[in-house]
């Protein structure tokens, strides 16, 4: 037991610093996470823990599990919601996820497969890139691992009944993304099934209770919805789930996640995919190693299914993948040296382009930080040499680089794209008037950092028009390209704000003293 806390400690000082860090030295970043803190505070502030809502508009595309912990954190700290309450969940999802994966690898395959499986989870960068972002995204991935590796035990450990925890886990992946978590679910487990020549829902009794103990966890805010929420809600909620497999919104071609996979999971990729057929062969003896090839193969084919395509829905079968490859670099031998010097050319190219961008930067904020960042990579790039073949040494090389672009580069970035200056400049101009936004659709940000609900104008000149025709002296947020775009309407309008917000300059304007 002494190694098992030495291992569960290391993990969780490792995933605190990579996760936790800085949480909240960065104001949100579109387009995401602002809508989910503007949700949240506003369900802190109205009490409705039932109906979401969005600038004062009910919020149907998202179950409430992530709203939930967020407004709860900030109601427990006193804080309300800001970037450590509103990004905290998905950081402690992302490291619930680590340490069982850590735990499920040692108990069914080895001690070192399991802790170089947490490493590789942890510093995978798609992980730990979403796993600090106020998204829904890593709360489903994290509570779909622990529902899988509960419910997949009985696979694995043959004549051992699926886990009550797994059942519970399952039921609040449903509250984290909505019912699409119960067929991810059943299609890695009926593929180990396949792969193992076993039954995966037996005993049927725990399967009929461990079914009702989902329902129990899941089903009572969507009666509560039904009953309470304005018509339609119900209906577009369990509607998101099936719009995202046939929407046109994120279409991508079929192939999409191949390349996807190479490069969001690297330097683990190499390992992951060389897995596959070692794996194959391996499976009868490692029962484990089959539901992980259901799990990843399963999960990737599906996914690859649907004409809706985004780098973060790869999320919920990362875990299987660095099962795979913490016990590929365990068994592989010359995989192992091999994946250390990829990796390592890999930090020395990247650490040569960083030092030109900070030599070119046009932007100066960015220079510092870029040449921090060169250093931090060429000093990483030679770690795996000190210990070749050594997993370990790899994921610490990584997770320092990481460490350097948490404390150099993401403060930077989000103080340049931020758009609460620019929100509260334009909420103390508008004082007690009304404040609206224009543009093909309000960016949550805006509302969230003038801290009061803004107005939506329809996209049209003649829309703005009246608008300010029916508000006199109202303020209106807008990019400056759509107030080019207005036309002979812009005549009457006097720009009394601006500011550049990312990429884009916004202004405010309102309409010119004796226009009418």
């Amino acid at each position: 037991m002494t190694d098992l806390r030495r291992d569960l400690a290391v993990l969780a000082l490792a995933g605190g610093a990579l996760l936790f860090l800085g949480l909240g030295s960065r104001d949100f970043g579109e387009p995401d996470e602002p809508d989910f803190a503007l949700i949240s505070r506003e369900m802190l502030r109205s009490g409705d823990w039932i109906v979401p809502t969005r600038n004062g508009t009910p919020y149907s595309e998202k179950p409430p599990l992530l709203y939930w912990m967020v407004a709860g954190l900030g109601k427990l700290t006193g804080t309300g919601v800001n970037g450590w309450t509103g990004r905290l969940p998905s950081a402690a999802c992302a490291l619930m996820a680590v340490l069982a994966v850590y735990l499920a690898g040692r108990r069914w395959l080895s001690r070192d497969a399991g802790l170089f499986a947490a490493l590789i989870l942890l510093t995978m960068p798609l992980w730990l890139l979403k796993g600090r972002w106020l998204l829904t995204d890593m709360p489903l991935a994290g509570f779909l691992t622990v529902a899988i590796l509960g419910l997949g035990r009985g696979l694995v450990e043959e004549g051992t009944a699926p886990a009550w925890w797994g059942f519970a886990a399952l039921g609040l992946a449903v509250l984290a993304k909505g019912p699409m978590a119960i067929p991810l679910v059943a299609v890695v487990l009926g593929g180990a099934g396949l792969l193992l020549s076993r039954n995966p829902f037996r005993p049927l009794g725990r399967w009929i209770l461990g079914g009702l103990l989902v329902l129990a966890i899941a089903a009572p805010w969507y009666l509560a919805v039904w009953r309470l929420a304005p018509r339609g809600f119900l209906e577009d909620c369990l509607g998101q789930n099936f719009r995202f497999v046939q929407t046109a919104s994120h279409a991508r071609p079929w192939h999409y996640y191949l390349p996807a996979v190479a490069y969001d999971l690297f330097p683990w990729s190499l390992p992951a995919l060389a897995a596959i057929p070692l794996a194959w062969r391996a499976r009868r003896e490692k029962p484990a190693l089959a539901l992980a090839l259901a799990w990843f193969l399963g999960m990737l084919g599906l996914l690859s299914l649907s004409t809706v395509k985004q780098g973060k829905y790869m999320l919920p079968f990362l875990p299987a993948a660095a099962l795979l490859a913490g016990w590929t670099l365990v068994e592989g031998g010359s995989l192992t040296r091999w994946t250390g010097r990829l990796a390592s050319w890999a930090l020395l190219i990247l650490a040569a382009a960083l030092g030109v961008a900070a030599w070119s930067c046009p932007v100066p904020e960015f220079r510092g930080p870029l040449a921090g960042l060169a250093v931090a990579a060429l000093v990483c790039s030679a770690a795996p040499a000190f210990l070749p073949g050594r997993t370990s040494v790899l994921a610490a090389a990584l997770a320092a680089f990481y460490i350097a672009v948490v404390c150099l580069a993401e403060p930077v970035v989000g103080r340049l794209k931020s758009a609460r200056p620019f929100s509260v400049a334009a909420a103390r101009m508008a004082g007690p008037g009304s404040l609206a936004y224009y543009g093909d659709d309000l960016q949550a940000a805006f509302p969230f950092y003038a801290d009061r609900k803004v107005d939506y104008v329809e996209t049209s000149p003649e829309g703005l028009d009246r608008y300010l025709r029916a508000h006199p002296g109202g303020l209106v947020m807008m990019r400056a390209r759509d107030r080019d775009r207005l036309g002979p309407v812009s005549d009457s309008l006097r720009v009394v704000l601006a500011a550049r917000v990312g990429q884009d300059g916004m202004v405010a304007v309102r309409r010119a003293e004796g226009e009418r």
